[in-house]
């Protein structure tokens, strides 16, 4: 009956570091789950990244435009500026000499 009873706490013992092992393999931080967690997560970032760069497109070419290479600013570009500061109302006129 000892006999019995030592494989029986082997198989379990075994059994339960088994299930240990199965578990962590679907629930694990590296586990299948978690792949599929990382795969949206790479394609929200990507996604993101693609703005960001569209949004730093449109600023370089503000700035670049803003200041001209050749030392004259854009009229409406700085009208735009203006506005959105509040120096110039929308029912006002903006002239630029």
């Amino acid at each position: 009956m000892v006999k019995y009873s030592n494989s029986f706490l082997i198989y379990a013992v075994s059994l339960l570091i088994l299930m240990y092992f199965i578990f962590h393999i679907f629930h694990g931080a590296r586990g299948l789950y978690a792949e599929k967690n990382l795969d949206i997560d790479i394609k929200n970032l990507e996604l993101q990244l693609v703005d960001l760069q569209k949004t730093r497109t449109d600023l370089e070419w503000k700035i670049k435009n803003l200041g001209g290479g050749n030392g004259r600013v854009d009229a409406d570009l700085l009208s735009e500026y203006m506005r959105n500061l509040g120096y110039v109302k929308s029912d006002e006129v903006l002239l630029l000499e």
